[in-house]
């Protein structure tokens, strides 16, 4: 699949920036809703838990380490997830080629991880024909397109401070292997999580975002945003 098919979603910009700052949201709104529930990979019993709690949890567990990478530096043959990897992840064309093999083990493949992780979180349905952007930003936007590097593109942060609102900065001018580039810092906020999951009127309401297709902006003022 080509990045057009998936830009022709929203032809304007601006819609198009919407729809990515709601479909971030929605992506931490699933973290903070299963992030605290790492011990349901530990029962036992087949009645305890079900497959999809599972993956779930596993999808979360991949979330956190794309926000909050820490400062581990110990050498790995496999890469950690990473924000730039969830956000060039293409799960459409993964379900339209009907699970390729080529994607390998999602426990060790970058790629098959965080289009795992995106499935989990939104769908098929809705990837395939709902209102989602796959990949969420195009190769161009993250600055990885070798036939486009003049273009500009993001640099992604992530804000803990406390605010629930995320913000674009004006372009900055950056020089590299000869040329002027501009570059937008997209801020991303993941401010602390005040309803917490464990209180089933919570619970809904975070499922009830994340599910949504309509609405553009969070139905609760605690859930963050970033346009």
């Amino acid at each position: 699949m080509e990045e057009k098919d998936s830009i022709s979603i929203c032809d304007n910009f601006f819609e198009r920036f919407l729809l990515q700052g709601k479909i971030i949201s929605q992506i931490i709104t699933f973290w903070w809703t299963y992030s605290d529930d790492d011990d349901i990979l530990t029962r036992t019993t087949e009645d305890e838990t079900t497959e999809d709690e599972q993956k779930k949890i596993r999808a979360a567990k991949i979330l956190g380490q794309c926000f909050f990478p820490g400062f581990d530096t110990i050498t790995s043959a496999i890469s950690k997830p990473k924000l730039l990897y969830l956000f060039s992840a293409d799960p459409k064309e993964y379900i339209s080629q009907g699970y390729p093999d080529s994607y390998g083990n999602t426990d060790k493949d970058n790629q098959g991880r965080h289009v795992e992780t995106l499935i989990t979180i939104f769908g098929e349905e809705r990837i395939q024909n709902g209102k989602y952007l796959s990949p969420i930003f195009t190769s161009t936007e993250l600055g990885l397109d070798e036939e486009n590097k003049n273009f500009p593109y993001y640099e992604f942060k992530i804000d803990n401070s406390g605010t629930k609102f995320g913000r674009l900065t004006d372009p900055e001018i950056v020089i590299g292997g000869g040329n002027s580039l501009l570059k937008y810092i997209y801020t991303i906020p993941i401010p602390p999580r005040h309803l917490s999951p464990s209180n089933p009127r919570h619970k809904d309401k975070y499922e009830e975002w994340i599910k949504d297709e309509e609405k553009m902006y969070p139905p609760s003022p605690h859930i963050p945003f970033t346009t």
